[in-house]
């Protein structure tokens, strides 16, 4: 659902049809279809979603940054760049809601109350934060170590986020941690030529198939144990590699007019999720024991506030 940079890089197609896609899970899932056709959608959805975020990312600044065009003013530029396009939807979103549907007009409770519904918009903003900042002390020197640098700056921000949130139990800390490696498993495949030739072989995605099939069966959308979890996390990783390269591969063999149709939901993803979020039904705000359970607060809720649901 990220925004494609305002620079003029010319559009991947394939892009903008498997956001339409995703997008389309998305609302489709918010709509509370049957539970086998939610534990589908749930088993992959977001994970593509930051998936392809990272792919946008190396158009919109990582090629860039290899190519000298990316000094430190540019780099904080993108960063703020990034802030308005993402935080600033967010925070409006949130008052609108809460205002409108809500009746709330404290600014902070809005924010805290309808992260749950936005969630994707911070998380976002926090991982391109976590992937360009360390970019203010790369060396172009250094740039046959680019791919150590990366992954040591990897293993970073996940540990500083898995801190924070044990410290502060901050959600978005959280959800920056379980889609950080989405995010880069995106940029790698892009960025590095190997990678990128290991994801589209047919070795990959006969074994992603496959190991698709097997491991989905451990996951179940109300199952919250670390097994369901786990099995999650890899479903996302193996249908992004399937889907992907099927979209790839048949993109051109697509009627026209069907195509078109997707992706232009596709350029318009992020829209199209503020405002079906905006409509998605809301959790009764005295209610707040189940906003709690069902991590739609930005920070914790005292045990004493439950008390009195």
């Amino acid at each position: 659902m990220e925004e494609q940079s305002g620079q003029s890089v010319l559009r991947d197609d394939v892009i903008d049809v498997l956001k339409g896609f995703a997008i389309f899970c998305v609302v489709l899932g918010h709509i509370h279809p049957v539970k086998p056709v939610l534990n589908f959608i749930y088993s992959f959805h977001m994970a593509l979603f930051m998936f392809l975020s990272g792919i946008t990312f190396w158009f919109s600044f990582e090629r860039k940054r290899a190519q000298g065009l990316m000094d430190r003013k540019k780099v904080c530029l993108y960063i703020i760049k990034r802030c308005a396009s993402l935080i600033l939807p967010f925070a409006v979103w949130c008052e609108i809601k809460g205002i409108v549907l809500e009746n709330q007009l404290d600014f902070l409770k809005n924010v805290r109350c309808n992260f749950g519904y936005y969630w994707f918009l911070p998380t976002l903003f926090g991982i391109i934060v976590f992937a360009t900042v360390p970019n203010l002390f790369r060396k172009p020197e250094n740039a046959k170590n680019d791919f150590l640098f990366d992954m040591v700056v990897l293993f970073i921000s996940a540990l500083l986020c898995a801190v924070c949130f044990k410290y502060t139990q901050i959600k978005v800390f959280r959800q920056i941690l379980i889609y950080l490696p989405f995010f880069y498993f995106g940029l790698f495949v892009k960025k590095y030529a190997f990678i990128g030739r290991i994801f589209s072989s047919h070795v990959a995605i006969g074994v992603s198939i496959l190991a698709y099939l097997f491991v989905f069966q451990f996951y179940s959308i109300d199952d919250m144990s670390r097994l369901s979890l786990a099995a999650r996390f890899v479903t996302g990783l193996l249908f992004t590699v399937i889907i992907y390269n099927f979209v790839k591969t048949y993109h051109d063999e697509m009627h026209f007019g069907i195509r078109n149709c997707i992706s232009n939901f596709g350029k318009h993803s992020l829209q199209i999720y503020l405002i079906q979020e905006f409509f998605r039904s809301s959790v009764p705000s005295a209610s707040l024991k189940q906003r709690f359970l069902h991590s739609r607060t930005l920070f914790p809720i005292s045990r004493s506030a439950l008390k009195f649901t």
